[in-house]
């Protein structure tokens, strides 16, 4: 069975990957560094980013 957490930082990853380019980055960080989450932000962050240039340029990535 999935754990929750799993689900929700992947649902977070999606999020990241559609709206990649609209989210203000810098007031999600500071929400993420104020509820003691930037790291696990920041991982999400570096996923969607690889994702988004994948799918962007496959030949680079």
């Amino acid at each position: 069975m999935e754990h929750v957490r799993d689900k929700h930082l992947r649902d977070a990853r999606g999020v990241l990957v559609a709206q990649w380019g609209e989210l203000d980055l810098e007031a999600i960080r500071r929400g993420a560094r104020a509820a003691g989450t930037r790291e696990q932000f920041e991982a999400i962050f570096e996923a969607a980013r690889c994702e988004v240039k994948a799918v962007s340029d496959p030949l680079i990535s």
